[in-house]
């Protein structure tokens, strides 16, 4: 009897195994057929929409052929999500509509148990989303541009240069105004500081020419330098000019004068991060923007996890056309969680809200309303 039930039991695992098997295989090869289709669509519209730039002069169809490709990570992590959302969404409607559900629950195997693998799944391509968005789709980005301006003859290096920058280093105390960075350089030119005591008084001004930043030390090497002491007790202003001086309390790094309106997207990860650290305590009015780009960027990789959730918490229960109800149903709940995301990064980029909860807001309403939704479903 215990043989028997062994055996049984046995039975029931393999069942299992196998019913986990083909589920993901059947939801992975709709995935990637959904994938390739939307990839190439992508790439179409990206050929229409910058028809004028592909027909320039300088361009072959070798080079268009090749920027095409380099915009195929850009085109594969923007639909990742709704082809995900797609593809669960017709594999479990396809159960229900074949009847292969009413097996599946005969041999007890519940929706829950069902849906398990899928949202193992799921934290597994967010992950190699993630890993896919930083060595492959960002590297890309950069790529494309930088050939794009070859093509152009074109020299980008001035991308990095700045003007008219202003910042405040609460740390050492300092007020920097600098009239122009050259980043291929690593200069500074009209350069303005301000040096204040804990108490917020001006003891000193310093004013240079350029400055040279010296790798080796982290510092700047002013040139053409006027000090300016302050005394207020006695009411004396001391100067003194000076060929060079290094300023200790100057070791702003280059980075954080460069033009990053959207670097923070395509620098290295660790480079970012500490950029992020950094401009919050010098310029909080580009920090809210920065760092929401920053958290966008990072947590992005989650899209496909929050589109996997909404579909598998869907109440499928129609008696006619289960798949067309069902995507609509899916992308409802989808178009939902976009507007969401798109107020909520407004917000956050403004400083309504804090950064980080640009994305969070929207995984936390899905989630919210996916819980509901799933609370429904009787196995």
């Amino acid at each position: 009897m215990k043989k028997k039930r062994v055996i049984n039991l046995q039975q029931s695992v393999s069942f299992m195994h196998l019913a986990d098997r083909y589920t993901i295989i059947s939801l992975l090869r709709i995935a990637f057929a959904t994938l390739g289709l939307c990839t190439l669509m992508m790439l179409l519209v990206e050929l229409f929409v910058n028809f004028s730039t592909y027909t320039e002069d300088y361009m072959t169809p070798l080079r268009t052929a090749y920027l095409l490709m380099l915009r195929i990570p850009y085109a594969f992590s923007f639909i990742a999500g709704p082809s995900f959302l797609f593809a669960t969404t017709f594999f479990i409607s396809t159960l229900y509509s074949n009847n292969e559900m009413i097996a599946l629950f005969s041999a007890g195997i519940s929706y829950k148990r069902l849906i398990t693998p899928i949202g193992i799944m799921a934290l597994v391509l967010s992950g190699l989303m993630f890993l896919f968005n930083e060595f492959i789709y960002v590297p890309s980005i950069t790529k494309y541009q930088t050939t794009l301006n070859l093509y152009k003859n074109y020299d980008s290096t001035y991308e990095g240069d700045n003007s008219n920058i202003f910042y405040v280093d609460s740390a050492n105390n300092t007020v920097i105004k600098v009239g122009k960075y050259v980043d291929l350089r690593k200069q500074l030119h009209n350069v303005e500081l301000l040096l204040r005591s804990k108490e917020g008084k001006i003891t000193t001004c310093i004013t240079a020419d350029k400055g040279i930043w010296l790798e080796d030390k982290g510092v700047w090497n002013l040139t053409g330098v006027k000090i300016y002491n302050v005394d207020k007790e006695n009411f004396k202003v001391e100067s003194k000019v000076l060929d060079e001086h290094i300023e200790k309390g100057f070791t702003t790094s280059p980075e954080f004068f460069r033009n990053v309106r959207s670097d923070i997207s395509t620098m290295p990860l660790a480079s970012a991060v500490n950029y992020i650290k950094n401009i919050k305590k010098l310029s909080l009015s580009r920090y809210a923007e920065l760092a929401t780009n920053f958290y966008e960027r990072v947590l992005s990789c989650f899209t496909v996890l929050v589109m996997i959730l909404v579909s598998v918490s869907i109440n499928i229960r129609f008696k006619k056309n289960v798949l067309l109800f069902s995507i609509i149903s899916a992308l409802s709940l989808a178009i939902i969680y976009y507007v969401a995301q798109l107020v909520t990064l407004l917000l956050a980029k403004q400083g309504v809200i804090p950064p980080l909860f640009g994305m969070l807001i929207p995984f936390m309403l899905i989630g919210l309303i996916a819980g509901v939704s799933a609370s429904t479903i009787k196995s």
